[in-house]
C-alpha cells in the first residue's frame, strides 16, 4: 500500500439512519407494553374485580329493562323490554294523520279495500269470500302508496300550504271483463275514498297474460302434480330421489315458477308458466334440481 493512499470510513445514507431510529423506537414501544402487562396480569384480585364489574353491570341492566337471559331461565325477558336506560322508547302505534310519505295505514287499507268492493265498477271480492275467488274474479293483488308530487310535498314541508291528499296505487286483477285485464287505478283521498281512476302516462290496462304470478295459479299447479308423477314418478325417483306426491313433506319435491316473456313466445296474449323442482330443505332456491316443466295457461 503506498502512502499516498487514504482510507475512507464507511458512511451510511440518511435512509438507514431513519431506518435505525425508527426501529429502536418501536422496540422501546414494545418493552413499554410488555412491562404493562405483566405488572397487570401479577395485581391480585384481578379476576374477582373484573367479575363484580361485569355483574355489577348486569344488574343496572335490568333494572332498567334492558337485560337478556337465556330462554332457558325461568324469568327470562325480552331484549329491550320495558323503559331503556336512557328513558327513551319506541311508539310502534299508526298515526291518525299519517305524513305525506306515511305508508298505508291499517284503516286506510280496510277503508280502500271497502270501497273496492262497494263501487259498481269493480266489485272486488271480499276479504269474507275471497277463499272462493277465482281466476275470472275482479280481486285486488297488490295496493301501496301513491306520493304526492314533489312540487306539492315540498310546498307543505316548507310550511307554505296544506298536505296534499294522501292516494293509494291498486293493481286490480279484472278477470270478470271481456276481455280481462290488469288495471293500475289511483284511488283517494284516503282514508275516506271516493273515487279510483286509472294510472296514467303508462300502458294501462294492460293484457291479462302480463300479470304478476300469483298464489292462485301456484295452486293449480300443485294439483297437477299426481299426474306428473303418474307419467314420470320413477324417473324422478331414480334421478333426484325424490317425487312431487306419495313423501313426506319433508322429502316431496317443490316447486318454482318462472313466467315466459311475451318477446320469447312473440305473442302477447300467450302466456306460458315453467315450473322448476327443488329440493324441499331450507332456502331451496339454492338446491335446484334439472327437471323442470311448461305449462299452457293463455286460456
Amino acid at each position: 500500500m503506498t502512502a499516498g493512499m487514504q482510507i475512507e470510513e464507511p458512511t451510511f445514507s440518511m435512509s438507514t439512519k431513519k431506518w435505525k431510529v425508527l426501529a429502536g423506537i418501536q422496540l422501546a414501544i414494545i418493552i413499554g407494553l410488555l412491562i404493562g402487562l405483566i405488572v397487570i396480569a401479577s395485581q391480585p384480585g384481578g379476576d374477582d374485580s373484573t367479575r363484580n364489574a361485569v355483574s355489577s353491570d348486569s344488574e343496572s341492566s335490568a333494572e332498567s329493562g334492558t337485560s337478556c337471559k337465556s330462554p332457558e331461565a325461568s324469568d327470562f325477558v325480552d331484549c329491550g323490554a320495558g323503559q331503556n336506560a336512557n328513558g327513551n322508547s319506541i311508539d310502534l302505534d299508526e298515526p291518525e294523520n299519517p305524513g305525506p310519505f306515511h305508508d298505508l295505514t291499517k284503516n286506510e287499507m280496510r277503508k280502500l279495500r271497502e270501497f273496492l268492493e262497494k263501487d259498481p265498477k269493480i266489485q272486488a271480492v271480499s276479504m269474507k269470500n275471497f277463499s272462493s275467488v277465482t281466476i275470472n274474479s275482479s280481486y285486488i293483488f297488490l295496493a301501496d302508496l301513491w306520493p304526492p308530487k314533489k312540487a306539492d310535498a315540498l310546498h307543505f314541508l316548507d310550511n307554505k300550504g296544506n298536505q296534499p291528499e294522501r292516494q293509494a296505487r291498486v293493481m286490480m286483477f279484472r278477470g270478470d271483463k271481456n276481455p280481462p285485464v290488469v288495471e293500475e287505478l289511483i284511488c283517494g283521498p284516503l282514508p275516506k275514498v271516493t273515487k279510483c281512476k286509472l294510472l296514467e302516462g303508462r300502458r294501462n290496462p294492460v293484457e291479462f297474460s302480463s300479470r304478476p304470478f300469483n298464489k292462485m295459479e301456484f295452486d293449480a299447479a300443485y294439483t297437477m302434480l299426481p299426474e306428473v308423477d303418474a307419467k314420470i314418478g320413477d324417473i324422478l325417483m331414480q334421478s333426484y330421489n325424490a317425487t312431487f306426491t306419495n313423501c313426506s313433506e319433508e322429502s316431496c319435491l317443490v316447486l318454482n315458477a318462472s313466467p315466459t316473456a311475451s318477446g320469447l313466445t312473440g305473442e302477447i296474449n300467450e302466456r306460458l308458466i315453467w315450473l322448476w323442482a327443488l329440493y324441499n330443505v331450507p332456502f331451496p332456491l339454492l338446491h335446484p334440481t334439472d327437471f323442470g316443466f311448461q305449462l299452457d295457461w293463455t286460456d
